[in-house]
């Protein structure tokens, strides 16, 4: 079974879960972003699929303060795709 999506730009990182918060305003993105991110194992990868256009800028601090690795983060039409890998808990 394929972790990746069919659309992923880069089929090489397999996604582990995805977060489709579309249509949600700042602040709910990165705060169900952070809620997730923390229920997951180190090393494993995260989809954030968003509407809002502050998500992108949102969920790179939410990756900063919590010592995750931004993947790759795009902007296309309405939708902001981010992938994350969640940081082992001696890196946040």
């Amino acid at each position: 079974m394929s972790r990746h999506s069919p659309d992923a730009p880069n089929p090489e990182v397999l996604v582990d879960r995805h977060l489709d918060v579309m249509g949600s305003l700042c602040p709910i993105p990165a705060i169900r972003t952070k809620q997730i991110l923390d229920e997951m194992p180190p090393g494993q990868v995260l989809e954030v699929r968003a509407s809002d256009p502050l998500a992108e800028m949102d969920l790179a601090i939410v990756c900063q303060r919590g010592g995750h690795e931004l993947l790759e983060s795009d902007s296309s039409g309405e939708c902001v795709r981010v992938l994350i890998r969640v940081a082992s808990p001696d890196e946040g």
